[in-house]
């Protein structure tokens, strides 16, 4: 996996370095996370504190990605035009429902939002693509497939 994705080994490098000199670490938005352990003498509390820090800042700041989307979504008068509501989140995925007749459209509408969320939100650009999925269908097994 790192032989192919170099960039990641770097960047969890660069995260390790981070919160073993700040004993915190932040999401790309800047959202912080205490990290007990990161000085901690003992090597595998040292480990763990690591891994926490390098899961952190990439999961939390998918989570922070995934906000602004739903913020960006549930506020978007052209979805609300075309009938969509939002009714959960779960991980990535945002849910909704509306109109099969406007689905196309829907679909496309969320996928702009969700795909350049920082930056219709005033966040800088980031430098890899957030590329969404979006489906439909009559539940959440046939959307997804």
């Amino acid at each position: 996996f790192f032989a192919t994705y170099p960039g990641v080994r770097a960047g969890l490098n660069r995260a390790i370095a981070y919160v073993m000199a700040n004993g915190h670490i932040r999401t790309l938005l800047g959202r912080y996370c205490h990290i007990p352990g990161a000085r901690d003498p003992r090597f595998g509390v040292r480990k763990a504190a690591e891994r926490q820090a390098g899961n952190y800042e990439i999961q939390g700041s998918a989570g922070d990605i995934v906000k602004l989307a739903m913020i960006l979504i549930e506020n978007d008068m052209e979805l609300m035009d075309l009938g969509y509501v939002m009714v959960m989140q779960i991980h990535d995925e945002i849910l909704g429902y509306g109109p099969e007749r406007n689905a196309e459209k829907i679909k496309a509408r969320k996928q702009e939002l969700m795909e350049n969320a920082c930056e219709l939100m005033g966040f800088k650009p980031l430098i890899v693509p957030t590329l969404a999925e979006v489906g439909y269908g009559a539940n959440w097994n046939v959307a997804k497939h």
